[in-house]
């Protein structure tokens, strides 16, 4: 019997396409096992200790219910970050088309 566990997930990007990589985003991650998906609505803020002339940010955090580990979520973040085209080695005051940051694990 697989265990699921309660997860968050924030994404995030400033490119003009990163809206519609958070659909691919989520698409790769229900492919990947996770299940019970909510959205919250996209919003737009200003970069933080960011290069100068760094693009407004699209961001928004679903979450849902993950069949596996920690370590296994991490990997399919990562792994869906290089699909969308973000570099496997990037700085953190740089723009980016997808970024996803595990939040919420578990309690």
């Amino acid at each position: 019997m697989t265990n699921f566990t309660k997860i968050a997930v924030a994404l995030g990007g400033n490119f003009p396409q990163t809206p519609a990589f958070f659909d691919f985003a989520v698409k790769k991650l229900m492919d990947e096992g996770l299940c019970q998906v909510q959205i919250a609505p996209v919003i737009r803020t200003r970069p933080v200790d960011c290069v100068a002339g760094t693009a407004d940010f699209y961001n928004t955090v679903l979450t849902g219910i993950w069949p596996g580990s920690a370590q296994q979520l991490h990997q399919v973040c990562r792994q869906i970050e290089i699909a969308a085209g973000r570099p496997a080695d990037h700085r953190s005051d740089e723009g980016r088309v997808l970024d996803l940051d595990l939040i919420l694990f578990g309690d």
